[in-house]
């Protein structure tokens, strides 16, 4: 603790923030209890609780809240200290970037992160008075993009290991086999017949998230699979591929149109089990409530 002050103490001339009301405010943060902080720093409680009332009317925002008889942090003064804690250096910009991210209102448009369909189909419906900004992203790189920003959210398939991010699931969908109805091919349901049938005409594939399941030539003994011929990476130009009659391919069931050029079956679940999507953020954003308010609206959009 002496060498963090000391740095703050050789450091803090000309800052918009006083050195002492940093310091009271850290060791309080450090120490959780009024008295002991008071002693920790030579001072009276009365002029502790002043130095730490001071400190809130120069920066604007609540940093402490009431739990029962004791004093605590509020949200954004839990941020604080743990963006200040750790380097005590420039206090001062960490200041301002924290209280800038608990102001009534953005001070950036917010970036969501996610597959281009699935970006798609809740920027019509997602509910956010300020702007956003909607960025392509497959479901591998979202993870990175969350993390580099300070304020980002992602949607992906893949949740990383990670204990600084949140993951919410935002849906789950199955899957379903299209095929052109100009190839005159009858079925009612997914079968061994219908794959015996489709291994003799091409096959389309949106390629990194999802390819057909290997497994279904395997179970019903159908020999090597179908080679791809083309891999497109959009949902819609696929479908659209399909209705031509260039080609058969699997698709996720709640991205898949209504068309009277191609026929759509359930593909069982053991063959090609659900996959699930989740809504990622940083753990510290929920605290934020336009962040929260936004991240509420997303979960609704599915």
């Amino acid at each position: 603790m002496d060498v963090f002050l000391y740095i703050i103490c050789n450091n803090a001339y000309m800052m918009k923030y006083p050195r002492h009301l940093i310091e009271s405010f850290v060791t309080f943060a450090t120490l959780r209890n009024v008295s002991n902080t008071a002693s920790a720093l030579g001072i009276s409680q009365p002029a502790l609780s002043r130095q730490l009332q001071q400190l809130e009317e120069l920066i604007g925002e609540k940093l402490f809240e009431k739990q029962g008889r004791q004093k605590v942090l509020s949200p954004v003064g839990q941020e604080l200290f743990s963006r200040i804690q750790p380097t005590w250096q420039d206090y001062d910009s960490m200041v301002d970037g924290v209280i800038s991210k608990f102001k009534d209102s953005p001070q950036h448009a917010i970036r969501i992160y996610g597959p281009t369909e699935i970006l798609e189909h809740i920027a019509s419906k997602i509910q956010f008075p300020y702007p956003l900004v909607f960025v392509p992203t497959r479901s591998h790189a979202v993870t990175a993009k969350v993390m580099k920003e300070d304020i980002s959210l992602g949607i992906t398939r893949l949740v990383p290991d990670d204990l600084q991010t949140t993951a919410r699931k935002l849906f789950e969908e199955d899957f379903q086999i299209l095929f052109p109805t100009a190839w005159d091919i009858s079925a009612k349901s997914f079968s061994a017949r219908l794959l015996g049938k489709l291994s003799n005409y091409p096959s389309l594939s949106y390629g990194e998230d999802f390819g057909f399941p290997r497994e279904a030539w395997e179970k019903y003994d159908l020999g090597t699979p179908p080679t791809v011929l083309r891999v497109i990476p959009n949902w819609m130009v696929l479908q659209n591929l399909v209705e031509t009659g260039l080609g058969w391919c699997i698709a996720p069931s709640n991205l898949v149109r209504k068309s009277t050029k191609f026929s759509a079956l359930t593909v069982p679940s053991e063959l090609m089990a659900p996959v699930a999507y989740y809504l990622l953020y940083k753990k510290d954003l929920h605290r934020i409530p336009w962040m929260k308010s936004l991240i509420n609206s997303a979960l609704k959009s599915y």
